[in-house]
């Protein structure tokens, strides 16, 4: 079973139920997790919730989450949901610290504490943390 969906990693809700569901009928739990998500830079007329990537902290909570198994139910696989479109916030990409203007693009500068050149792979950077968290044979690293 696959989430997809970033925003609900956010809470997590059901995540255990569905790990422990998984784990009993012999399938791979992977849920998915993302930066951040701005709908209506996609489609302007959008009501859909927007996740802010809060300087990192959004990125950190879900990967939290995910692997912890009272709340992420002890996946498998964990994903992130990033197709590295700049206008979702969804990307995890390097990116420059000077973004070009009048598209509404945000650097990473101030996430995780970092600003310039420090900050172009921070995302990077944080998700070889959290994959360093997470124990390969699929069960959260103790």
């Amino acid at each position: 079973m696959y989430t997809y969906d970033v925003i609900a990693a956010a809470a997590a809700r059901g995540w255990a139920g569905v790990g422990a569901y998984c784990q009993a009928h012999g399938l791979v739990w992977a849920p998915s997790i993302g930066p951040g998500y701005v709908d209506k830079r996609a489609v302007p007329t959008s009501t859909a919730p927007t996740l802010d990537r809060a300087n990192g902290a959004t990125y950190d909570q879900e990967w939290h989450n995910a692997l912890t198994p009272s709340i992420g139910g002890s996946p498998n696989w964990v994903t992130i949901t990033s197709f590295n479109e700049w206008h979702e916030g969804s990307q995890i990409e390097p990116a420059t610290s000077n973004p070009p203007t009048g598209f509404g693009y945000l650097s990473y500068t101030g996430a995780y504490g970092t600003s310039g050149a420090a900050s172009e792979t921070v995302y990077l950077d944080r998700t070889r943390f959290w994959v360093g968290q997470f124990d390969h044979t699929g069960s959260p690293a103790q």
